[in-house]
């Protein structure tokens, strides 16, 4: 995964006749952005810095924070997954992790990690510092994923109050 940014939540995102998004339709990097959350609060940060970090100290991660937003849907979300990618998708591994945060269950959530943590693929050595990052990106990295999920991402530099339920979902851009 490389450096990428979204759409704005707050356009109607439109694209080219080249395929790429409107400029206009951009999160700028360094510049002011805010994760709209469902309950309509938001997380505002100056310095959108890519790869999905927030923040001057990249202290916001949007992948934990999708996680967070969905986490009572989190095994509905990973059958749905299941079920539209049958050939497997990545981050399917992290199902029993994933189930075992959204029913709060801290044994389960730890069992889950140390029995993933020896196995192929090898990012998983990631897995004890970065497991709620990486099951944000299986869950919402593809927009048709994002799409899927009952709170999608939704990233505007607007600074002026905006509703969760007004805004578009927002896709990754190069």
């Amino acid at each position: 995964m490389g450096y990428f940014t979204w759409t704005d939540a707050a356009k109607q995102p439109r694209k080219t006749k080249f395929g790429e998004w409107h400029k206009s339709n951009v999160i700028k990097y360094g510049d002011f952005a805010k994760i709209v959350l469902p309950d309509d609060s938001c997380i505002s940060v100056f310095g959108y810095g890519g790869y999905g970090k927030f923040g001057a100290h990249e202290e916001i991660d949007v992948y934990d924070v999708v996680v967070d937003m969905n986490k009572p849907h989190l095994k509905e979300i990973m059958d749905g997954m299941l079920k539209r990618h049958p050939n497997g998708f990545w981050g399917a591994e992290l199902y029993d992790i994933a189930c075992a945060y959204a029913s709060d269950d801290e044994a389960g959530l730890e069992k889950a990690l140390g029995s993933r943590m020896n196995m192929e693929p090898t990012y998983l050595h990631l897995l004890r510092e970065e497991w709620k990052r990486l099951l944000g990106i299986a869950i919402s990295c593809e927009d048709d994923d994002n799409e899927a999920l009952l709170y999608p991402l939704k990233i505007t530099a607007r600074r002026d109050f905006v509703k969760y339920a007004d805004l578009y979902l927002s896709y990754t851009t190069q």
